[in-house]
Formats: structure tokens, C-alpha cells, sequence
């Protein structure tokens, strides 16, 4: 029963990464559709737009990376579970590569950030 529980949290997280993925998409598509070449800023309501996608894309990674980490991690301590040393193994790398990708940020999420940091004019000496 504990398997099946656990298969389950981690097919649902595995989801919530791919459609994290898929709203970052979007929301790079959104960008780079609306701002014409050479805009440094974008204009503030588009920024705010921007922004909450964003914070979509990193609620929906968080708490698939968390479904998929808790998820392996039951799988590898649980004695309940008969499972081989092969897969008490792959449980332990899918803990470690879940919680790596909790904080790791595709290509696409810096070159968002980066125009959402505001310009900063060159200091004269």
C-alpha cells in the first residue's frame, strides 16, 4: 500500500514539474512576443505580468520537487517496503536529484530575470 501511495505522490509531482516547465514557456514566449529589439525595460504593467507568472512557475517546481523528494525518500527509509538494494539505490539518487532541482533554474528563468532587473546607467569617475 505504502508503493502504491508513493508512486502516486511522485507521478503528481513529475506533473507539477513538466507544467512548471510548460508555464515558464509561456511566460518566455510572452517576453520575447511583446518586447521589440533593443528594450531594455519592459513597461510596468507587463512586468507585473511577468512577475506573476514566475511566481507560478516557482510554486508549481516547489511543490513538485517536495511531492517528488518526500516521495523517494519514504521509498528509501520505509522497511516496510520490500524493495532490492538496486532500488533502495535509485530511490536515494531520485531524493538527491529532486532536491538538486528544487533550487536548480533553467536557461529560460535568467534570461526572464534579467530583463526584469532594472538598468543601471554607467557612474562617471
Amino acid at each position: 500500500m505504502l508503493l502504491r501511495k508513493c508512486l502516486m505522490l511522485l507521478l503528481a509531482g513529475v506533473i507539477l514539474i513538466a507544467t512548471s516547465v510548460l508555464v515558464l514557456d509561456v511566460a518566455y514566449a510572452l517576453l520575447m512576443s511583446s518586447l521589440p529589439p533593443f528594450v531594455t525595460t519592459p513597461p510596468p504593467p507587463f512586468i507585473i505580468t511577468l512577475v506573476s507568472v514566475l511566481v507560478a512557475y516557482e510554486a508549481l517546481k516547489t511543490i513538485g520537487c517536495l511531492m517528488c523528494s518526500i516521495s523517494c525518500g519514504m521509498l528509501f527509509l520505509s522497511r516496510d517496503v520490500d524493495l532490492k538494494p538496486a532500488e533502495r539505490v535509485a530511490a536515494l539518487i531520485g531524493l538527491l536529484f529532486f532536491t538538486w532541482l528544487l533550487f536548480a533554474h533553467p536557461g529560460a528563468y535568467y534570461d526572464i530575470i534579467s530583463y526584469l532587473r532594472p538598468v543601471r546607467p554607467c557612474l562617471l569617475p
